[in-house]
């Protein structure tokens, strides 16, 4: 599903409480970093189910690999800038 970001900030602040996206976009750094982190061990959750899934090969090991982790991070930048209507804070 694609989100508007005034439907993307509604979202999150549904399932992350108000107070918490307003710091959030406030470039507060414990909360963008919270933010970050809960996206992460999203992304981390759902491709760890894939392996119960017939026919799906996604092994451990190409997880360690650097262009994998390049990737991951790109793509969970990628999230972050579309949840929070901005990019992570420097």
């Amino acid at each position: 599903m694609r989100y508007s970001k005034g439907k993307t900030h509604s979202f999150c602040t549904e399932l992350y409480g108000p107070s918490f996206m307003a710091s959030v976009i406030q470039d507060k750094g414990p909360e963008c970093r919270g933010l970050l982190d809960r996206i992460e061990l999203d992304m981390d959750m759902a491709l760890d189910g894939l392996q119960h899934y017939k026919g799906v090969k996604f092994s451990q090991n190409y997880r360690k690999a650097p262009e994998y982790k390049q990737s991951f991070n790109e793509t969970e930048m990628k999230i972050y800038e579309v949840m929070a209507g901005r990019p992570y804070p420097k």
